[in-house]
């Protein structure tokens, strides 16, 4: 657990400092925590002050530029566009790389110069998860934390230094193999490997090249819609929910509480929708007693 502070009459929590032992009411720190969000809050007046002189319309472009390169590009998806674009104008980019004795297994598995794809997508991903991400998490954690209902969709949660911690170590972890899989992915397709995507429009109709957008769109929203009746983990529903009917009364417990603790303002007209009434909670319960008598009498 980090150590609480005084500063300017204010309690500041430093993950960096660990507690080593207490003694009459002392604490002794050790050396600091290399997986600790630290370097925000000890650079963070440098920060705001080069920040104040920003322009609001253009901090704002900022932040949202940052969040939308960190989703885009973290996982190493750039990779992969950058690839299908110089394909669509150059062929094969794997061809135009000057490197001798490539092994024959690897060009049969189309994976020739796969080191230099690895380390491309490794690198890059490594310097948006530590450079952006800190830089939102200095925005956001540091700057306006103590405002959190302004921004944060659950304004009364905050992970504790420990959760942090391991936040940094496991999202390293799993970053490395994102990264990995999409450098092989890249790599394979960008030496001729088989793909979906095609770059000629006379490929298909022409109808489809506008048609497929739209397709696309209710993919993607059908996976994602979330829904009233239903009760959302990440342990075990993921996208598609469990029905309220098959809730124990604990997992019902602790989505009624997930959901009271959500921010109004992440919806429209500062409202939550999602919230369930005493209504519907005793329709509920009607339902669920329905559907257990059923399955007795079957």
């Amino acid at each position: 657990m980090g150590v609480k502070k005084k500063k300017n009459g204010e309690s500041v929590q430093n993950g960096g400092i660990k507690p080593h032992h207490e003694t009459n009411g002392n604490i002794k720190e050790t050396f600091p925590d290399p997986f600790a969000v630290t370097w925000a809050e000890k650079y963070s007046a440098g920060f705001e002050k080069v920040w104040s002189k920003i322009p609001k319309f253009l901090g704002a472009f900022i932040v949202t530029a940052a969040i939308c390169t960190m989703g885009l590009g973290i996982s190493g998806d750039w990779l992969l566009i950058l690839v299908h674009s110089l394909k669509q104008y150059r062929g094969n980019l794997a061809e135009d790389l000057d490197i001798n004795n490539v092994d024959g297994l690897i060009e049969s598995l189309r994976l020739k110069n796969f080191s230099y794809f690895w380390l491309g997508a490794a690198f890059v991903s490594y310097i948006i998860y530590y450079g952006i991400g800190g830089f939102l998490h200095w925005y956001f954690y540091v700057r306006q934390r103590d405002r959190p209902h302004e921004w944060k969709c659950q304004p009364t949660k905050f992970m504790s230094p420990e959760l942090e911690r391991h936040e940094i170590i496991f999202g390293s972890l799993t970053l490395l193999l994102n990264s990995t899989t999409t450098a092989m992915v890249a790599c394979y397709i960008s030496n001729g490997g088989y793909s979906t995507i095609y770059y000629n429009i006379s490929d298909y109709p022409t109808w489809w090249f506008f048609l497929q957008f739209v397709v696309i769109f209710i993919y993607q929203l059908h996976g994602t819609y979330r829904r009233k009746d239903r009760v959302y983990t990440e342990d075990t529903f993921y996208g598609k929910g469990k029905q309220l009917t098959e809730v124990t009364a604990e997992e019902l417990k602790a989505d009624i509480e997930e959901r009271k603790s959500e921010n109004p303002k992440a919806y429209r007209g500062d409202k939550l929708v999602y919230i369930l009434s005493d209504k519907d909670l005793q329709e509920q319960d009607i339902k669920t007693s329905a559907i257990r008598k059923k399955k007795k009498y079957y």
